[in-house]
C-alpha cells in the first residue's frame, strides 16, 4: 500500500453524479450516505468498499490505457473484492457467478447485439454489465491457469508495475509466463471479440452395472461460432456428487472440436447432471427475470393506473421515477388511458395499480405468476391479504424481445412500497416491510438434466 493512511469519507448522494455509490481517490474513498441506508444489499457500503479500496492499487498504484479499464482497473477491483472476500472465509452477493444479479442482463446484451468489446473506451458507469464480465474475465483465466498461478500473477503485475503503465499485453504476457503457454486464443475471444458461448448437455443416460451407476453424454458447442473453453460437468446423487472437467474448443494442434463425451462412476443414483455447476465460465442460460435487472440504467415507462387510487399510485411512481433517475435513467409517465401499442414494445414497462385501478395490466396479466383479486394475492400454496400488503412481480414483455415488465400493485390504502433493484423475482411488503420474496422457477434444459426417481 503506497501511502500513509486510508480515508474513508461519506459524502451526500448528489456527489459525482447519477449511478455512483463511491469514489476511490489516492489515499481515499468517498462513500455516498445512501449506501449505509439502503433496503438493496448489492449497493450497500459493506460490498462498495473492497471494490474501492482495491482502486488503490488499480489503477492508483499500478497505472492503464483508459481502452483497459474495464479489465485493469474495474475488473481487477472486482475482482480483488472476491479475493478479499475468500481470505475471510465470506461470499458476497458480487460473488454468485451462478446468479449473479447483472447477469441476465449481460445475456440480454448479446442477445440484442448491444454488447461492447472489454477492450474499449467507454463509460463504465453506464453498462455496468462490463464490471460483470470484466469479473468474469479474470475468473477464467484464474481457472484455466491455476488459483496458484493467478496469484502469482497478480502479486508481480502489483510489484513490476508499481507506479508505472502497464497494458493489456503486459498482463497477459505475464499470465503466460506463469502458465507456460500461449492465451493468445483466450484473449482474442474474450477481450477484442463480443459473443457468449452457448452449450448444451444431450445424450445423456444413466445405466445401473455391477453395483454402481455410470452416467455418459454429451456436451456441445451450439451454433457457429467457435468458442474454446474448460467446463465442468457435475453429477449429482442424494449423497454426493461427481465433477469432470471437459475441454471444448481447439486443442494443442489447433483442431476444433464442438462436440466432446463424458462418462462419470457414482455409487448412488444419479438424481442430475448440471453443465457449468457453479457457474464459472460465462455461458448463455435461461435465467428467471428479477428485479435486480433494474440495476442497468434505460428507458423507462410507466403507466398510472387511471380509475382508482389514482393519487397514491402517481406519489408512488413519482418517488420511484425519482430514484431511478438518480441510478441514470430517463423515465417517462403516463395515465393508462393513453397508452398505445408502441408504449408497450418498450424494453422497460412499469405498471402501477391493479388490475381494477389500471386498464393495461390486463394485457400482461395472465402472465403474472402471482394472482391478485381485491385485496388478496395468491402464488401456489401461499397467500396474502390486508389494505397494507404490496405486491411487485417482473415478467417478460410479450411484446418486446427481451424486454421486461414489473406490475406494483399495492393492495390497499395502506400499502408502502419502493421499487428497488432487488434480487428477487416478485416481492410481499407489508406496512413497508418484506414479509415474502422469491425467485420463479426455470427449467433449463441445455444446461441441467433430471433423472426421474
Amino acid at each position: 500500500y503506497r501511502f500513509s493512511k486510508l480515508s474513508i469519507v461519506e459524502t451526500e448522494d448528489f456527489v459525482a453524479g447519477k449511478n455512483v455509490l463511491a469514489v476511490a481517490f489516492p489515499s481515499g474513498v468517498l462513500v455516498k450516505k445512501s449506501t449505509f441506508t439502503t433496503k438493496d444489499t448489492f449497493n450497500s457500503a459493506f460490498e462498495v468498499l473492497p471494490h474501492e479500496i482495491a482502486h488503490q492499487w488499480f489503477p492508483q498504484t499500478i497505472f492503464n490505457d483508459e481502452e483497459d479499464n474495464a479489465i485493469l482497473s474495474e475488473g481487477l477491483c472486482e475482482y480483488a473484492a472476491r479475493v478479499f472476500h475468500e481470505t475471510k472465509q465470506d461470499k458476497s452477493i458480487r460473488d454468485d457467478l451462478e446468479n449473479h444479479p447483472l447477469l441476465r442482463s449481460l445475456l440480454a446484451r448479446e442477445q440484442n447485439k448491444t454488447e461492447i468489446p472489454l477492450n474499449q473506451k467507454a463509460d463504465l458507469r453506464a453498462v455496468p454489465t462490463q464490471y460483470l464480465k470484466a469479473y468474469y474475465f479474470h475468473h477464467m483465466l484464474r481457472t484455466i491457469i491455476g488459483d496458484e498461478n493467478f496469484m502469482q500473477l497478480l502479486a508481480e503485475y502489483s510489484s513490476k508495475f508499481r507506479l508505472k503503465k502497464a497494458t493489456l499485453a503486459d498482463y497477459k504476457n505475464l499470465a503466460e509466463k506463469f502458465y507456460r503457454k500461449n492465451l493468445d486464443w483466450f484473449f482474442e475471444q474474450w477481450v477484442t471479440k463480443t459473443g457468449i458461448p452457448r452449450l448444451k448437455l444431450y445424450n445423456v443416460k444413466t445405466t445401473f452395472e455391477n453395483t454402481q451407476w455410470k452416467t455418459k453424454g454429451n456436451v456441445r458447442v451450439v451454433g457457429y461460432a467457435q468458442f474454446s473453453t474448460p467446463i465442468n460437468v457435475e453429477v449429482r446423487t442424494e449423497s454426493d456428487s461427481l465433477r469432470k472437467k471437459l475441454w471444448l474448443g481447439k486443442d494443442s494442434t489447433g483442431k476444433y472440436k464442438n462436440d466432446v463425451s463424458f462418462e462419470l462412476i457414482s455409487r448412488s443414483k444419479p438424481q442430475e447432471v448440471v453443465l457449468n455447476p457453479c457457474g464459472d465460465v460465462l455461458l448463455f442460460k435461461k435465467m428467471a427475470p428479477r428485479l435486480s435487472e433494474l440495476r442497468e440504467p434505460n428507458d423507462g415507462l410507466m403507466i398510472i393506473g387511471s380509475k382508482g387510487n389514482t393519487d397514491s399510485l402517481w406519489s408512488i411512481a413519482r418517488r420511484d421515477s425519482s430514484a431511478m433517475d438518480k441510478g441514470g435513467w430517463y423515465i417517462v409517465i403516463k395515465v393508462d388511458s393513453t397508452i398505445t401499442l408502441g408504449d408497450l414494445q418498450r424494453e422497460r414497462v412499469i405498471l402501477y395499480g391493479t388490475q381494477e385501478q389500471n386498464s393495461v395490466v390486463g394485457k400482461f396479466s395472465k402472465n403474472f405468476p402471482i394472482k391478485i383479486k381485491g385485496d388478496s394475492a395468491f402464488f401456489q400454496n401461499k397467500s396474502w391479504c390486508g389494505d397494507s400488503i404490496g405486491v411487485t412481480q417482473i415478467i417478460d414483455n410479450t411484446f418486446m424481445q427481451n424486454g421486461l415488465v414489473i406490475w406494483v400493485a399495492p393492495l390497499g390504502k395502506f400499502s408502502t412500497m419502493e421499487l428497488l433493484p432487488f434480487p428477487e423475482s416478485y416481492l410481499i411488503s407489508q406496512g413497508g416491510k418484506h414479509i415474502d420474496e422469491g425467485i420463479w422457477e426455470v427449467v433449463d434444459e441445455e444446461c441441467k438434466i433430471t433423472f426421474p426417481q
